[in-house]
């Protein structure tokens, strides 16, 4: 499934994907965005400074993963998961979440 094709046919604008955290935290700094997408880890790179700088600037974010719950580093483990696999429903669910927390 090509999420971002998936979420461009239910409206949605997407302001850009990134695959390490050096391009990731460049992308907080110079983005405006409703939300984020947050994969569980970037080839093999822990996630927990992107998750930090999204906080830092108050941009909603969920985590998208595989591993589960129990994966959820301690320091954001209020932050939501989407596990994958996950159908394009849920998917749209979680952007259109996202989207209202940042309104």
């Amino acid at each position: 499934m090509d999420c971002a094709a998936v979420l461009e046919s239910a409206g949605a604008t997407i302001a850009g994907t990134v695959g390490n955290v050096k391009d990731a935290l460049l992308a907080i700094e110079r983005l405006e965005v409703d939300g984020v997408l947050l994969d569980g880890n970037l080839h093999g790179q822990p996630v927990n400074e992107i998750a930090a700088a999204l906080m830092r600037r108050g941009i909603p974010f969920t985590f998208v993963t595989g591993y589960g719950a129990e994966w959820s580093p301690q320091a954001f483990s209020r932050a939501p998961i989407l596990g994958k696999p996950y159908p394009a429903a849920d998917l749209v669910a979680t952007v259109s979440r996202l989207a209202s927390k940042a309104r």
